[in-house]
């Protein structure tokens, strides 16, 4: 059994309203099936799975964030954040 899996990062300003609410729809509408919300300040991640054409939330951290889709990951995010 093979997993493939496509990472995208996409850096576009924005506003917090367009941030949490235009993109992720878009996204969504798009099919895309894993979503990162990186917030700056302060630092924080937050990680979402399309379900049901919606986004839930997979988890969130400032610390070390930990995922099991679509891939088993541990961010280190205090230690790679400026």
């Amino acid at each position: 059994m093979t997993a493939e899996a496509s990472t995208r990062v996409r850096w576009t300003p924005g506003t917090r309203r367009r941030d949490r609410l235009e993109k992720p729809a878009v996204y969504a509408a798009a099919g895309v099936r894993h979503f990162w919300r990186i917030e700056t300040e302060p630092v924080h991640v937050h990680a979402y799975d399309l379900v049901d054409g919606r986004y839930e939330p997979a988890g969130d951290s400032d610390e070390v964030l930990r995922l099991s889709k679509p891939f088993a990951i541990e961010v280190p995010i205090r230690e790679i954040a400026p």
